[in-house]
């Protein structure tokens, strides 16, 4: 399929992530076995629809239509076929609430866990990195000798960067790691693993993705609901998604509700 071996040298003349060109990579090749004997370039709107049908959950759908949206864009630009997504429907996700663990909880895990899935689990709640950033950090983005030490984040979800500043109880973690190179070492997929292994050791059916989120609620409930900030912070770029964790931590509107409706004396 040399179609796709230019798709591939494209994405990378155009920076993008090796992670996000890795994953569209592995969906059209689910997609060609799916479309055989017809071709990439022959695929109809029917059979992506067909395709897409064959996958239960909506966020599923979606990233494997957006990786189709790519390619064939691209392939369409280039007069290799029109495109057939464009006449296919888009995916809603409803969009859910987040399942923080319990900051109460943050203590016994981070005592319990090794060292390695110590600072994983560190990184995930105190930072709210997300796994692959995790698995990219290395020691040279982390400045801890300023007055306010700081990490950065390169190539987030995006292929954004940002700057983090660094929770106290992290410093002290951090501090302790190897002054050169990748901090944790592994791919992505291990930190996943290893953080909801650990998790689970101690009977807590969680993800390193929900203790990103307990970061996302802590942060705002200590910001009371500073939308702008908690984007910042979490690399989102719709506020929408971060308006989630205002909903979850409660803070000014359930204050607000505690006054309404006084209590007879």
């Amino acid at each position: 399929m040399g179609e796709t071996s230019d798709f591939g040298r494209y994405q990378q003349l155009r920076a993008l992530s090796p992670r996000t060109i890795r994953r569209r990579s592995v969906t059209l090749k689910q997609f060609a076995a799916y479309v055989a004997p017809l071709t990439l370039l022959t695929a109809d709107p029917a059979l992506v629809d067909e395709w897409l049908g064959t996958f239960t959950a909506a966020a599923t759908r979606r990233a494997y239509r957006s990786d189709l949206m790519a390619f064939y864009t691209w392939a369409a630009k280039r007069d290799l076929c029109a495109n057939p997504v464009l006449k296919t429907d888009s995916v809603r996700v409803p969009r859910t609430l987040p399942r923080p663990v319990p900051s109460s909880h943050l203590g016994a895990i981070l005592a319990a866990a090794p060292p390695d899935v110590r600072v994983m689990v560190a990184l995930a709640a105190y930072a709210g990195l997300r796994r692959a950033e995790i698995a990219a950090l290395d020691a040279a983005d982390i400045d801890l000798t300023s007055e306010a030490p700081t990490l950065a984040v390169r190539c987030g979800k995006g292929g954004k960067d940002r700057i983090v500043p660094v929770h106290p109880l992290l410093a002290v973690i951090l501090a302790e790691c190897t002054k050169h190179g990748p901090i944790v070492g592994v791919t992505a997929g291990t930190v996943g693993a290893k953080v909801a292994a650990h998790l689970r050791s101690l009977g807590i059916e969680a993800t390193a993705h929900k203790l990103r989120a307990t970061f996302g609620t802590e942060l705002a409930r200590a910001t009371e609901g500073n939308v702008i900030l908690i984007a910042r912070l979490l690399g989102h770029e719709n506020i929408t998604t971060s308006m989630t964790y205002v909903g979850w931590a409660g803070g000014p509107a359930t204050e607000a509700l505690e006054r309404m409706y006084p209590i007879a004396a």
